[in-house]
């Protein structure tokens, strides 16, 4: 390389990064370069570096002998039509991140992390780096890492698109902390983001389901913003429940009012089983099933207090009778316009998982030290990954994610994965960023960066000296605070709604337009116009595209409707980046035309999606705005005449949004006056069903209808939705795919759990064979298939656990019994899987394998009459199931009953005469018989056919 050439890099490039990095620019300026080691050419003509290193080891940037396609290894991870990030970690001499800039072209970010200054100047001074410095995809960070600029530059990105994570290898041997530490940091706040953009873009129309729903509780529930500072310089000891709980329960019991105990949800089955009353209830996970963590504590008041947000379940917030009940709020982008609309004043930390609320929670609270227990993050124990008495837990390490090794309060390196390390990260950005005193007095697990690690009893003796009357200190702080009002969330309802039908006027019109001038560039297209800018097309079509444009530009104005909707229509913003980028290499490669037609294509594909994420919004909206305005109608009118027909419109009112605890409230208010009326009776019925209390559910119901049998039709919708949150959860699948891409079901995964639900749905029919029926028709079928796969796969255990969940409602389910008689045959059981067969002999019909167990199940409990009948209708619908007569024919064989056998063994023959082997087989009988002739005709025929074959396969 020419010797001028390469000093006249230097300069080039330090223009380039002053223009479009300035504040790198003044940190190099700055620096006093020390030379990594020595730049020497290779042999392909390019600059390799041969680092300095203390043990005088020859360690290259690059291979000597082809530098280039050393650079270019990074190529292999990426897709060459990757739309996503490409994170460099170390950037060596910059021909890795050149390369995959130039060769990859539609990725729609690069980021490029150089945690050695002296390593980037180095590259500065010997290659020209200019086509990264002034790439607009490139985002650059030298010297150190900045997180929180990381997050701003690349976050969307991060959230919807793939991040392929690429390093300079070299450069990790070269400085290995420096480089390590960098590579972690970043790894942390990528999987971080990655985890929250897949959980959006799965859940986003579940995000504003859930928050729109629990904005029906806005009179009822509290603002986190009154317990700010309410606690200062009080311990708070944060319950989390992961294996290492179970060794912690008896100190917690004896930390028990003197000091602020707050649990996560999935914590709750210990503690109060271990005889522990928490303060607080923390609770935030978006999906129904997660009720099923304080499911069991329905059947009375509790005297604690209840956190969580208006993402969560609603089912969580609107049926567990917690003393109080609160939402918390963090910095979200998607409800901006509801911590405006109620005036949130201190937020929570980003939210990744129910602890973080925990932690939040003290914070606000002014608690000092925190201590956190069962906080493990890592698998501390093989036996589950939570403890003993969570609702949700696994078993032994995972099959399915990827298993880390990290440092564990003990010092020992202990397993986690990829999501607990984020977890972990979260933690100690959140610690890193107080000035409170954190400690780990978990029994077990990972070590939290920037906590002192302390036994629970010492932690105890030292900061827990004195009672703290926390359940006082709340109902006097709830007393004297004030509630939200609904009146405000009405009038916004209002202004938006009318809002986003003007947004959805213009969207409509645009989307025309888009539809017409897409038809005339096509036009244009097909007569070879060449216009090569929108000056060279049609006066008509120019105006319509200037117009369209306009309109689409309106809809600027609508941010704040569009940042209220972004979650539903998350998955769309994948695919339409990536359409843009694509768009934008169109444009240089085919010209302006081929561009403007593609772009009219995935505008004409975008604007359907936003508008019907409008349209299902504004349904949502004016649902709860006919909630609270009902409720402050009725409330008003009950200050002037407290009438019991009023109060039971209030209560079917809080019924139909399936508020259960305030409909509850009201119908006990009504029965405490002494009014008896069969819909009084039908609402409490329901009412009990939604707290789980079938029994009492039942006796209202029944005492409806004996008071007036026309109520029944009303009991039996009634019942039907009880039942619906459980039919609900029986259909749902999990949002994130098995390694074979499928997604299983919730009660695939977790059996006791659809146990549960399926015992619900038939309580809450009540025995209406109707509702009975039509669940079944729905949810069994696809229950089915999943059990009878896992009987072909012989996981017997597994299609056990799932066909018993379902035995409360098994009268009603084709193919219950043939399933049960598969699963009492694998376990030995043949005589108890035929009277279980007996009872469901229409589900073999039309299935060959199905008949061929019957087939087999008969012959071996040695009813060969039905066996043999059976066998030969299988073999009609499927000739491979023959295979059962010539087991039938060793099975006889090897009794001496060698008659039978070759009659079993012909009619294997006939049905697969390519079988020729069988005759061997016959013969072998004949012979036993002491029928030589057909013995020897019958191998005679075998030879023959062998020696045929022999001489066709001879090659010539």
């Amino acid at each position: 390389m020419d010797s001028a050439l390469k000093n006249s890099f230097l300069e080039k490039n330090l223009a380039a990064l002053k223009k479009n990095f300035p504040d790198i620019y003044k940190i190099t300026k700055k620096h006093q370069v020390i030379p990594p080691g020595k730049v020497m050419e290779a042999s392909d003509g390019l600059l390799n570096l041969k680092y300095d290193m203390p043990s005088g080891e020859n360690l290259l940037a690059y291979s000597l002998e082809n530098t280039r396609r050393d650079a270019a290894i990074h190529l292999e991870t990426i897709p060459p039509d990757s739309a996503g990030v490409a994170v460099f970690i170390g950037m060596g001499l910059g021909y890795g991140p050149i390369i995959v800039l130039k060769e990859r072209p539609n990725l729609c970010a690069a980021l490029i992390i150089e945690p050695s200054i002296d390593m980037f100047m180095t590259a500065m001074k010997h290659v020209d780096l200019t086509s990264i410095l002034e790439s607009s995809r490139v985002h650059l960070q030298v010297g150190g890492l900045d997180l929180a600029l990381l997050e701003r530059q690349t976050g969307r990105e991060v959230a919807i698109m793939d991040t392929h994570i690429l390093l300079h290898v070299p450069s990790f041997l070269w400085q290995k902390d420096l480089y390590e530490k960098t590579r972690n940091d970043a790894f942390m706040l990528l999987n971080k983001l990655n985890t929250m953009g897949s959980t959006t873009n799965y859940c986003g129309d579940i995000f504003i389901k859930n928050r729109l729903e629990a904005l029906s509780l806005i009179s009822s529930v509290h603002n986190t913003d009154i317990l700010y500072n309410r606690f200062p310089g009080r311990p708070a000891l944060l319950v989390a429940a992961g294996p290492s709980l179970d060794l912690s329960l008896p100190l917690i019991k004896k930390a028990q009012g003197k000091c602020i105990i707050i649990a996560v949800d999935s914590a709750l089955n210990a503690i109060i089983k271990a005889g522990i009353t928490p303060d607080f209830v923390t609770s935030l996970d978006m999906e129904d099933p997660n009720f099923e963590k304080v499911a069991a504590f329905l059947d009375q008041k509790w005297p604690f207090s209840l956190v969580t947000t208006v993402k969560c379940t609603p089912l969580i917030a609107k049926r567990f009778p917690a003393k109080h009940t609160f939402f918390a709020f963090n910095m979200d982008t998607s409800h901006i316009w509801l911590i405006n609309l109620l005036k949130i004043k201190h937020f929570f930390p980003p939210m990744l998982s129910v602890a973080h609320i925990s932690i939040g929670l003290a914070l606000l609270m002014g608690a000092d030290p925190i201590l956190l227990v069962g906080q493990d993050l890592a698998y501390t124990s093989t036996g589950s990954d939570h403890a003993a008495d969570a609702v949700f837990h696994e078993i032994g390490l995972p099959k399915d994610k990827e298993i880390f090794y990290t440092k564990g309060i003990d010092g020992a390196e202990i397993p986690t994965d990829r999501g607990l390390l984020s977890l972990k990260k979260q933690f100690e950005d959140i610690i890193g960023g107080s000035k409170r005193r954190f400690i780990n007095v978990s029994a077990r697990g990972a070590h939290i960066e920037g906590t002192e690690v302390m036994s629970l009893e010492q932690a105890i003796d030292r900061y827990m000296p004195d009672g703290l009357a926390t359940q006082k200190i709340m109902d006097d702080i709830i007393a004297c605070s004030k509630k939200w009002q609904p009146s405000e969330v009405i009038s916004f309802c209002d202004k938006t709604i009318k809002r986003m039908n003007e947004l959805s006027r213009k969207l409509k019109t645009a989307a025309d337009m888009t539809s017409n001038g897409l038809k005339q560039i096509k036009l244009l297209m097909d007569k070879g116009c060449l216009a090569a800018s929108m000056a060279d097309l049609p006066s008509g079509l120019k105006a319509k595209l200037i117009k369209t444009d306009q309109l689409n530009n309106a809809t600027d104005a609508y941010s704040d409707i569009m940042n209220q909707i972004v979650e539903s229509t998350f998955q769309a913003l994948k695919e339409n980046d990536v359409r843009h980028i694509k768009n934008m290499r169109l444009k240089k490669e085919q010209g302006y035309l081929p561009w403007l037609k593609a772009e009219l294509e995935r505008m004409g594909w975008v604007q359907p999606i936003r508008l019907k994420a409008i349209e299902n919004y504004m349904s949502r909206l004016e649902a709860l705005r006919h909630r609270l305005a009902e409720e402050e109608r009725l409330k008003k009118t009950l200050k002037t005449a407290d009438t019991p027909g009023t109060r039971l419109k209030l209560a079917e009112l809080y019924s139909d949004a399936n508020d259960i605890l305030l409909a509850r409230d009201e119908i006990e208010k009504i029965l405490d006056s002494g009014v008896q009326n069969p819909e009084i009776y039908a609402q409490m019925g329901f009412v009990c069903a939604g707290l789980l209390d079938f029994e009492q559910a039942k006796y209202y119901w029944n005492k409806a209808v004996s008071q007036d049998t026309a109520s029944a039709a009303y009991i039996q919708a009634l019942k039907l939705k009880a039942a619906s949150p459980w039919i609900e959860a029986v259909k749902k699948q999990e949002y994130i795919a098995r390694p074979d891409g499928s997604y299983p079901k919730w009660g695939e995964r977790y059996p006791h759990l659809l146990a549960k639900w399926v015992n619900r749905i038939n309580e809450s029919a009540g025995g209406e064979d109707t509702i009975i029926h039509k669940i079944t028709e729905e949810l069994w079928p696809d229950y089915a298939i999943i059990i009878e796969n896992m009987i072909e796969k012989n996981d017997m255990e597994k299609a056990g656990e799932i066909l018993e969940a379902w035995s409360p409602v098994k009268e009603h389910l084709f193919g219950y019994a043939y399933f049960n008689s598969r699963i009492l045959y694998a376990n030995g059981e043949p005589v108890l899987s035929v009277k279980e067969l007996s009872k469901d002999l229409g589900v073999l019909e039309g299935e060959p394998k199905r008949l061929a167990f019957a087939a087999r199940l008969m012959l071996e409990t040695s009813q060969f009459g039905k066996g043999i009948e059976l066998l030969g209708k299988a073999v009609a619908l499927d000739k491979n199931t023959a295979t059962l007569w010539e087991e039938l024919g060793d099975s006889l064989s090897s009794s001496g009953n060698h008659e039978n056998a070759i009659v079993a063994y012909e009619q294997y023959r006939n049905a697969m005469p390519e079988k020729i082997d069988i005759l061997r087989k016959i013969g072998d009988s004949y012979l036993a018989l002491g029928q030589l002739e057909a013995a020897k005709n019958a191998y005679e025929i075998l030879l023959d056919h062998k020696r045929k074959n022999s001489r066709t396969t001879i090659k010539r």
